[in-house]
């Protein structure tokens, strides 16, 4: 749980890693705010490779009210590995 500060812009920083081709081309992550999704991020980086690749998504937003809620869901059926999110001013 991160407490935000109201009025201030924050970027929800995450890396999302794809794994290697027997769980597909891409890796995606669905992120929402207060249950409104406001960013996909796809990680398609090192396709047809066999070692796992990540690759760092960004997402801004600014802190309205004073619980703001963020979630990162699986996007995708295969198996998602993601690097916990924090958040930075």
């Amino acid at each position: 749980m991160y407490i935000v500060i109201v009025g201030r812009l924050y970027a929800a920083v995450t890396r999302l890693a794809r794994q290697n081709t027997k769980s597909g081309t891409t890796s995606t992550v669905n992120v929402l705010m207060d249950g409104v999704l406001i960013q996909t991020s796809t990680n398609s980086m090192g396709t047809g490779g066999t070692t796992q690749v990540w690759e760092q998504f960004n997402t801004s937003f600014l802190a309205i009210p004073s619980s703001t809620t963020l979630e990162f869901l699986k996007g995708d059926p295969r198996n998602v590995r993601m690097q916990y999110p924090f958040l930075r001013l």
